[in-house]
């Protein structure tokens, strides 16, 4: 449907091929602009909510006067609980396919697995960008909206802050004019939430709209990349002095008669084995459960993703573990997301060891690249880091409202030690 003069900003009440859901205005420039200040003001004033659901009843359609063409957005949808699961579970999977640059963290089972392990306050929100001439969907920015007590709900992507890359997803998901849209949409719904977008890649047409963008706080995280196989002769020479010392320290170990043993899960079922043993290594260095989620969400998050997404690598010395590493990956680049040292083991610096055998590990098997994440800006985290030849990049953490330490309101989890 195409609004006429006579019929801007109605809402209609709908259900579409997604199920009940409201669209929120788009950014077209000019001729709509008008029309978004009404339909806000109207949305405002004249919403209703299902109070078992909370999915909005209503929908505006802001459509632009042409026919689109397959670059341009006709449509922003915000689907929320079982509407946006619906989606995820139709859609999710073609729109990972087709966007070559996502990550492992816009996969539908990771998505799909978040939506399952959410707190009871909160529920899965996905804005969807339609466009071309039958409005499929093109892009898709998976977030999830929590209440909270005496304060405002807060909105921010699906899987934080468990993620290190948070980003659209789908083939329009790099169009300027599709992350535009998403943003405008985004204030849009600032006036009822506290939006908090964390992880951004800076170098995504996202990140790059919301560095410029006005009235949002903003705080930068740096990011490691290493090159496979890893350019050891490009290193300084004192670098290259440690990486023997600490070779030497583990071939000495083997001269001793102790036993070493690298691993690297290769099916599913060794998968959620090997989870235990992580798991274990990172109470006895932390004193708690990895992440934030309940007892048993990480297994059964594991099961989901598979061997295909998924796999741990472990050291061991006389067959006990001092060293894992949860990674995810995609083709050919891999990410780490979780790894753990036996804390008791620190002079032997398992945490280095296991990725010297890793890293070569991985480019015997045709890996480009090694994602390490999220990186503390000290010393000890970018020393560790840099003694790989990390490339560094950098991701944003942002949002709407009073102007704040991002890094306080988005919680990071910790950083595992690195320095040993």
């Amino acid at each position: 449907m195409t609004l006429g003069d006579e019929t801007k900003g109605a809402l209609i009440p709908v259900r579409s091929k997604y199920g009940l859901r409201r669209a929120c205005p788009e950014p077209y420039p000019q001729d709509i602009c008008p029309m978004i200040s009404e339909c806000t003001s109207r949305l405002n004033t004249t919403k209703a909510r299902n109070p078992a659901s909370s999915v909005w009843k209503y929908m505006i359609m802001v459509r632009p006067r042409t026919r689109p063409t397959r670059q341009e957005i006709n449509l922003i949808n915000l689907l929320e609980d079982d509407e946006a699961r619906l989606f995820l579970h139709d859609h999710g999977p073609s729109l990972y396919r087709n966007d070559a640059t996502a990550t492992p963290y816009q996969c539908p089972s990771w998505l799909a697995g978040w939506t399952e392990y959410l707190p009871s306050t909160a529920a899965p929100v996905i804005l969807v960008a339609e466009g071309g001439a039958t409005s499929e969907p093109i892009a898709a920015l998976p977030m999830a909206r929590e209440l909270r007590a005496n304060t405002r709900p807060r909105l921010r992507p699906l899987g934080a802050p468990h993620a290190e890359y948070l980003r659209a997803v789908g083939p329009g998901a790099h169009q300027p004019t599709v992350a535009e849209a998403l943003l405008r949409t985004l204030e849009s719904l600032a006036q009822e939430d506290d939006v908090e977008l964390s992880d951004i890649p800076l170098g995504s047409v996202l990140g790059r709209q919301l560095e410029s963008r006005p009235g949002w706080w903003q705080t930068t995280i740096p990011c490691a990349v290493l090159d496979l196989p890893v350019a050891y002769a490009a290193l300084s020479p004192s670098t290259r002095r440690e990486h023997r010392r600490r070779e030497r320290t583990w071939q000495t170990l083997v001269g001793e008669g102790r036993r070493i043993t690298y691993r690297r899960t290769r099916g599913t079922a060794e998968l959620i084995t090997a989870w235990e043993g992580l798991r274990d290594l990172y109470q006895r260095a932390r004193g708690a459960d990895p992440g934030f989620a309940e007892k048993g969400t990480w297994p059964a998050l594991l099961q989901r993703l598979g061997s295909g997404t998924a796999f741990i690598a472990t050291l061991e010395l006389d067959e006990t573990a001092v060293a894992a590493q949860l990674c995810l990956y995609r083709n050919t680049h891999c990410y780490s997301l979780l790894p753990a040292m036996d804390p008791e083991a620190r002079d032997l610096a398992p945490g280095h060891a296991l990725l010297r055998i890793l890293t070569a590990d991985l480019a015997a098997q045709g890996f480009t690249t090694l994602d390490l994440g999220r990186t503390r800006d000290t010393d000890g985290q970018r020393g560790y880091k840099a003694q790989y030849n990390a490339r560094w990049s950098s991701t944003l953490t942002t949002g709407t409202g009073q102007s704040r330490d991002a890094r306080n309101r988005v919680p990071v989890p910790p950083v595992a030690a690195t320095t040993r």
